[in-house]
């Protein structure tokens, strides 16, 4: 199996294409230079590509390094609107430097739920106990209904 080093230009550009949100295809025919192909064939070769593991491989780096950037993209942005709300202030002008203060409580919000959501979720059980309260028959069946089983397991 070749290492992600050792992809062709065209499978680097392919991941590259694919990372930044093209869909397989598009990715595909941008990166290998086919505007002849037939859509079909395309799709084939696309989905094939995909599939290999260096392939994958490379495409897992590009999305954790894309999520990171994603991040710092959302600090960038807060910081441009304290700053815009900053000036606002300075210059006098309350309506503006409201409406910063609204976006920039959104925007907290957004990622403040994003990470409640994706850090701070309760374990299947959790779930269900929270759910069925002192129940235990409402709680077994929860399970039961949710699984088809006695043991819950999401």
């Amino acid at each position: 199996m070749r290492r992600i080093a050792e992809l062709t230009p065209q499978e680097v550009n392919f991941c590259k294409l694919r990372a930044q949100g093209l869909d397989q295809t598009t990715a595909y025919l941008l990166s290998h230079d086919k505007p002849d192909i037939k859509q079909k064939s395309a799709t084939e070769l696309a989905s094939r590509l995909a599939a290999k593991p260096q392939v994958l491989a490379m495409m897992r780096e590009l999305y954790r390094d894309a999520k990171k950037s994603h991040l710092l993209s959302h600090a960038e942005w807060l910081s441009m609107m304290i700053d815009a709300f900053h000036q606002s202030m300075t210059e006098g002008n309350k309506t503006a430097a409201a409406s910063f203060g609204r976006l920039m409580g959104g925007g907290i919000g957004a990622l403040s739920e994003n990470i409640h959501l994706s850090n701070d979720r309760p374990d299947a059980d959790a779930l269900v106990n929270k759910i069925a309260g002192d129940d235990p028959k409402l709680a077994a069946l929860l399970r039961k209904r949710l699984s088809a089983r006695d043991t819950f397991d999401a």
